[in-house]
């Protein structure tokens, strides 16, 4: 029913309050297990729908052990890769202050899952993040919009130990962090072409969705 709520939501924007006051807990089974999570704002309930309802990520990956997750956002990327891959050891990385919290109510139940309120870039130290209109469209990368509020967060290198699998959604950034070589067996992840001057992956047998003009899901394995 909440489901069917949601969809409805989405389409019809004027009754937001309503309507997330219905969806503040969402239940949905993925892979024979209940994922319970929240759903706070239409941002929330856009993502939602594109990884539980379309499949953004329900793509063949392996079978992966280890998982990088860059971008997590409010954890719904997570969630769905611990309901499909249950005993994978998952790491996930956000910057926004605001959204971390989101991502820490919605793992908090989930084993041998590790967040971290930091942003992977290609240096360590203190950077700023460009808070967009949603906490789906911060990025480290100055979009030159007026009236853009930023923050500084905290950044960290990409992990140089191995994965089974890399997941990367950081809104330009890719640019800069996901480069030859990488140390994993599967990427999957969205590039922003107009954020970027291009990204390097000719080691990966990629399959390439259309998303829009300026952007396109990515997946694969090493050649």
């Amino acid at each position: 029913m909440k489901i069917y709520i949601l969809k409805i939501y989405i389409k019809y924007r004027k009754f937001e309050k309503i309507f997330l006051w219905l969806l503040r807990d969402i239940t949905i089974k993925a892979y024979g297990i209940k994922v319970k999570t929240h759903i706070t704002d239409m941002s929330d309930a856009q993502t939602f729908r594109e990884i539980f309802l379309k499949g953004e990520y329900d793509k063949y990956l392996g079978e992966p052990k280890k998982i990088l997750d860059l971008g997590s956002n409010v954890g719904y990327s997570i969630q769905f890769f611990k309901a499909k891959y249950p005993k994978a050891i998952i790491y996930g990385y956000e910057p926004n202050p605001e959204t971390f919290k989101k991502l820490k109510r919605n793992v908090k139940d989930l084993d041998n899952v590790f967040i971290y309120n930091k942003a992977i870039s290609d240096k360590e130290g203190i950077e700023k993040m460009y808070l967009g209109n949603s906490s789906a469209s911060s990025s480290l990368v100055d979009r030159f919009e007026e009236n853009f509020n930023f923050s500084q967060v905290s950044c960290i290198e990409l992990p140089i130990e191995k994965f089974d699998l890399i997941k990367f959604d950081i809104e330009g950034y890719e640019h800069k962090v996901i480069q030859n070589p990488m140390n994993t067996k599967y990427i999957i992840g969205e590039v922003h072409h107009d954020l970027g001057k291009g990204i390097k992956l000719d080691n990966f047998d990629l399959e390439i969705e259309k998303i829009s003009k300026y952007r396109e899901k990515v997946w694969g394995k090493i050649k």
